[in-house]
């Protein structure tokens, strides 16, 4: 069985890529194809995969580049050869590669990944062409394709167009954060996701965290937030760091606030596989599938509800918020992709 693998972009690590890594996993002769390829801009085992790509690569030297271009997308994919020789096409889809062009033959399979927490770009073209880029995007999702999901969200959206789709829950690398209880840990300091947060909330929550005299840390991309930076100093930013680096962090935290409305960010995930709860911006379902996540409404329900972060009791239900996010695994990823295809 001949497999090709496609994916927006391979210009910057993120979880699209970590999804495209585990299926190469599971289909190592596969070749990928991408809109925009930079070589060695991602480090790790695609690299040694051949990659075919469009003619953005040369115009696109990052993801928010590519969304800069995005409507020269649709011109892009098709000049994109992809060979009738495939069986099996499938694609990790944030919006835009779902569009790639395969034979009739080819058994196609795209996977649309939930992109709440992306602030895209919106330039004058982009708005210009953003009526035909919608149409041409939906115009891909209704052909004769299996389309997996990652969120009921996600599912619930396609349906309200007419499209059937099959939930496959993402996955984060669970192995690597662990439950650690050391006398050391006084779980006393805030951990906050810079990467969903606009200045002018990272500045209101480090107001209100300091008149408490709360300690607390921004974790992930911040370079938005480079003014808050200057005045609270490089000690208050943690930046985007391994997952060898960041496990420990997160272990010893009072809890994470995130202000991502996806329903399973990542970071949050790896929050509660070290045992440590989390606020969260978004509604009731995920709480109720997740213990220790926390939701909150807006910036004033997420102050009333800090000081259910800071109660110790927390380290006694570390190992079950753990066993919550087991299931986002993945061995489990790849099971269900397996199952997927054999059915």
């Amino acid at each position: 069985m001949k497999v090709g693998i496609g994916c927006d972009h391979i210009l910057e690590r993120d979880k699209s890529i970590e999804m495209v890594e585990a299926l190469c996993a599971l289909f190592p002769e596969a070749e990928i194809y991408t809109l925009a390829h930079r070589p060695k801009q991602v480090l790790g085992p695609l690299e040694r995969k051949k990659i075919h790509s469009t003619f953005l690569s040369h115009k696109a030297s990052t993801p928010q580049e590519l969304r800069k271009y995005s409507y020269l997308v649709p011109t892009a994919t098709k000049n994109l050869h992809i060979t009738c020789s495939l069986d099996i096409f499938i694609d990790v889809s944030s919006g835009l590669s779902h569009g790639l062009r395969t034979c009739k033959k080819t058994k196609r399979f795209s996977y649309l990944l939930d992109m709440r927490g992306d602030t895209g770009y919106k330039g004058f073209l982009n708005k210009i062409f953003s009526a035909y880029l919608e149409s041409w995007k939906k115009k891909n999702l209704l052909d004769n394709r299996t389309l997996w999901v990652e969120t009921p969200e996600l599912e619930k959206s396609l349906k309200e167009i007419g499209r059937d789709s099959k939930v496959l829950r993402p996955f984060v690398k669970i192995e690597d954060f662990k439950v650690i209880k050391a006398k050391g840990f006084t779980h006393s300091a805030f951990l906050v996701n810079a990467f969903s947060l606009n200045s002018q909330n990272a500045k209101k929550i480090a107001e209100e965290l300091q008149k408490k005299n709360l300690k607390f840390k921004f974790i992930g991309s911040d370079e938005h937030l480079a003014d808050l930076k200057t005045a609270l100093g490089e000690e208050s930013f943690f930046g985007e760091k391994c997952h060898g680096e960041l496990a420990p962090l997160l272990s010893s935290a009072a809890g994470l606030i995130d202000f991502d409305k996806h329903p399973y960010s990542p970071i949050a995930l790896e929050c509660l596989a070290s045992g440590r709860p989390v606020l969260k911006s978004g509604d009731e379902e995920s709480s109720k599938e997740l213990e220790g996540l926390i939701p909150f409404e807006d910036l004033n329900d997420l102050l009333d509800k800090l000081p259910r972060l800071s109660n110790e009791s927390w380290t006694d239900k570390s190992e079950d918020l753990r066993r919550g996010v087991v299931k986002f695994n993945e061995a489990r990823f790849k099971t269900q992709v397996k199952r997927f295809l054999e059915s």
